[in-house]
C-alpha cells in the first residue's frame, strides 16, 4: 500500500494494445464481484515482526514501508526480522472462518509486498516464508481454507516495488522475466481458482509491453479472473481502487473498491490502538455500497500468526449486523436518489416480477420517529423493518409534496444502522420536487438539497482515489465541498407563489488562498458574477451579490458554478437565499 505522504499522481492512460473483452464478457466475469460487495484484506509479512518500530524508533510512515522510509539495508532488514517471524500460531481455518463470520464474501491476502518477502513457497527466490521458522506455505493453507467456506480468493502481489530483489544486478528486464512473471505464473497455476489479482503501485518496471504479457498470462491461466487498476503500463483493469477514502459520489462509469483499515495502519503496529468502532465501519460499508462500490476491510496479524483480539471483536460485531441485514448489501446497486439522504443511505435490488426493493439505512434516527423519503413516481407495495420481518408492515402517508412519511418504532432497533425495506413497482423514478417559497415568500436553498452535476474524475491519486477534485455535498459541514472545476455545478429547482425580483444572499466559507475565486449564480439567461472573500477555515460569511427576477410560478432552476478553475479548494457553499425585494420596501 501507499505511504500517506507525498502520494504519486498517475493519469488514467489508454489501455494496453491487447484485445479488450466485450462488455458482455466483462459483465459475466464481474457478476460475482458486484454481488459480493464486502471483502477482507490481510496484510502479513516480515514487517509484522517489526510491529511498527526499528530498534526502538517508530516508523515515520507505515510499518510495511519501514525498509524504504528508514533506508534499512536489505541484509540488516532480513537478519533482524526473519528470526522473529515465527508464524507458529497461524491458523488458516480460524482466519477463514473469521472472514466468513464477518460477512465478507472474498479474501485478499498479501502474497508479496514491497519488501520482496514471499508468503508462498516460490521456486524463484529464497526470500520466502518456507525458509523461516514458520516453514509453511501460508497462501496455500489460507486459500484452501477460504474456498472450503465458500469465499472467493484473491491475491495481492507487488509487481513493481521490491526492495530485496531490485538492487545491483537486478535490471527491470531481469526482475520482470525472472521474478514477476514466473511468480504470477506460480500463483495462478498452482493454488487453485484465483478470482482476483490485486496489483499495487503502478509505474517503473511495468511498461505497456510487460503489462500486456502479464495480463495475457493471467487470463490464460485464470480466464475468469478480475484485476484492479494498479498494474501500470496503461492497463486500466476491471476496477478502480481508492484507498482510505470513499469517493463522495462514487466513480461514475467504473466499478470500484475502497480498501480501508481497522485503525491507522495496514500491518500489525503494536502502538496503534486507534481502532474504528463497529458503528463507523458498518456505516462505511453501507456508504460505499450506496455509491456503487465494494468495501475491502483490512486486518494485520501478529508475527506469530495470531489475529489481535481487537480485530476479532470488531469483525464479529460487523458480522452480527451483516447476519441480520446482509440482504441490504449483497447484490445491491447504488442509491437512485440524486441527493444524499440527510438521515442515512439507500441501496436497491431488483426482486423480479417488476418489484424493486429500496433498503433505507438509517444513521440518524428522526426525533419524531417519522422517516421522510423523497418523492418517487412509483406505486409503493410494502414497507417494513428488515430486522423484524414478522412484525408486520410499517404505516406511511404521502405529504403534499409527494414525500413518503414512514412511521417508525419509537425505539431505534439497531445502533449501527436500522434498515427499512421499501418495495416499489418498477425501477425507481425519483420525482424532483421544486423547493417552494416559505410563508414569508423566501426561497431557502441549503446545500443539502442541491442537485450536483460533477464532471467524472480523469485522474486517480495512486492509492488514495480522487479526494479533492469532484464537487460533492459534505454532510458533516453541510456545505458543497471540493470545488475546483468550473465544469462542476450545483442547482436547485424552485417554484414561487408569484413572480417577482429577489435579492440573492450566498452563505459560504473560504480558506486563505493566493488565488482569486470568482463564481456565478444563474437563473435561465440571468447571471450574477461575484467574488468570494477569505473567511478562515471555521468562519462563514453572507454576501448579498445582486438581484434575480423570477417571472413564472412553475419550475425554475437556480444554479451556482465557478467562473474559472482553481488549484486549491475554492469555496464551501452553505446555502443560497432568495429574498423578495418587496419585503425590504
Amino acid at each position: 500500500m501507499m505511504p500517506q505522504a507525498a502520494p504519486q499522481v498517475c493519469s488514467i492512460s489508454p489501455t494496453i494494445p491487447a484485445r479488450e473483452a466485450t462488455d458482455a464478457e466483462r459483465d459475466t466475469r464481474m457478476q460475482w464481484w458486484r454481488e459480493a460487495r464486502f471483502g477482507l484484506f490481510v496484510h502479513w509479512g516480515l514487517f509484522s515482526a517489526a510491529g511498527g518500530t526499528w530498534h526502538g524508533q517508530k516508523t515515520p510512515w507505515l510499518g510495511c514501508w519501514m525498509q524504504s522510509s528508514l533506508k534499512i539495508p536489505k541484509e540488516q532488514y532480513a537478519a533482524a526480522l526473519l528470526p522473529m517471524f515465527t508464524g507458529e500460531h497461524f491458523d488458516a481455518d480460524f482466519l477463514a472462518q473469521l472472514a466468513k463470520d464477518a460477512g465478507t464474501r472474498y479474501i485478499v491476502p498479501i502474497t508479496k509486498h514491497h519488501e520482496g518477502f514471499c508468503l508462498f513457497d516460490s521456486k524463484h527466490t529464497d526470500f520466502k516464508i518456507t525458509n523461516t521458522q514458520a516453514k509453511r506455505d501460508w497462501i496455500r493453507e489460507l486459500a484452501d481454507a477460504s474456498r472450503n467456506r465458500g469465499l472467493k480468493v484473491g491475491f495481492y502481489y507487488s509487481q513493481n516495488l521490491d526492495w530485496h530483489h531490485t538492487e545491483e544486478g537486478w535490471t527491470p528486464e531481469r526482475y520482470f522475466d525472472e521474478l514477476v512473471l514466473p511468480q504470477v505464473d506460480e500463483l495462478l497455476s498452482g493454488y487453485g481458482e484465483v478470482s482476483i489479482l490485486w496489483f499495487d503501485i503502478p509505474g517503473g518496471v511495468i511498461n505497456p509491453s510487460r503489462a500486456r504479457r502479464l495480463v495475457e498470462l493471467s487470463k490464460k491461466l485464470q480466464p475468469n479472473i478480475v484485476m484492479n487498476n494498479r498494474l501500470g503500463g496503461g492497463f486500466q483493469g476491471d476496477f478502480q481502487t481508492p484507498e482510505q477514502v470513499i469517493p463522495p459520489t462514487g466513480i461514475p462509469g467504473r466499478d470500484w473498491e475502497t480498501c480501508q483499515t481497522l485503525n491507522d495502519t495496514w500491518e500489525y503496529t503494536h502502538y496503534d490502538r486507534n481502532w474504528k468502532s463497529p458503528t463507523m465501519l458498518v456505516r462505511e460499508l453501507i456508504d460505499t455500497v450506496s455509491k456503487g462500490g465494494n468495501y475491502l476491510l483490512n486486518i494485520g496479524p501478529k508475527p506469530d500468526g495470531t489475529v489481535p483480539q481487537s480485530n476479532i471483536d470488531i469483525l464479529r460485531a460487523i458480522g452480527g449486523w451483516m447476519k441480520v441485514h446482509g440482504d441490504s448489501i449483497y447484490g445491491t446497486a447504488a442509491s437512485p436518489f440524486p441527493r444524499q439522504l440527510p438521515w442515512g443511505r439507500c441501496t436497491q435490488k431488483d426482486l423480479g416480477n417488476g418489484v424493486t426493493r429500496l433498503y433505507l439505512h438509517i444513521f440518524r434516527w428522526p426525533f419524531d420517529s417519522i422517516l421522510r423519503v423523497p418523492a418517487l413516481d412509483n406505486e409503493v407495495s410494502a414497507v417494513a423493518l428488515l430486522s423484524e420481518p414478522d412484525a408486520g408492515p410499517l404505516s406511511y402517508i404521502e405529504d403534499a409534496n409527494g414525500d413518503l412519511l414512514v412511521r417508525l418504532p419509537i425505539a431505534e432497533p439497531n445502533d449501527y444502522a436500522t434498515v427499512v425495506t421499501l418495495d416499489v413497482k418498477g425501477a425507481p423514478r425519483v420525482a424532483i420536487q421544486p423547493i417552494r417559497t416559505n410563508d414569508k415568500g423566501i426561497l431557502e436553498l441549503p446545500a443539502s438539497l442541491a442537485l450536483i452535476q460533477a464532471a467524472p474524475a480523469i485522474a486517480e491519486i495512486a492509492g488514495f482515489g480522487e479526494k479533492t477534485k469532484t464537487l460533492y455535498y459534505n454532510p458533516v459541514t453541510h456545505t458543497l465541498d471540493s470545488w475546483m472545476n468550473p465544469e462542476d455545478w450545483a442547482f436547485w429547482p424552485v417554484s414561487t407563489a408569484q413572480p417577482g425580483e429577489y435579492f440573492v444572499d450566498v452563505v459560504y466559507s473560504r480558506k486563505e488562498s493566493g488565488e482569486s475565486c470568482e463564481y456565478l449564480v444563474e437563473l435561465g439567461n440571468q447571471k450574477i458574477a461575484a467574488a468570494a472573500n477569505t473567511t478562515g477555515a471555521e468562519q462563514v460569511r453572507t454576501d448579498r451579490i445582486g438581484v434575480l427576477k423570477i417571472d413564472k410560478t412553475d419550475r425554475s432552476d437556480v444554479g451556482i458554478r465557478l467562473s474559472k478553475r482553481t488549484e486549491q479548494e475554492a469555496i464551501k457553499v452553505r446555502s443560497i437565499t432568495l429574498i423578495p425585494i418587496s419585503m425590504n420596501q
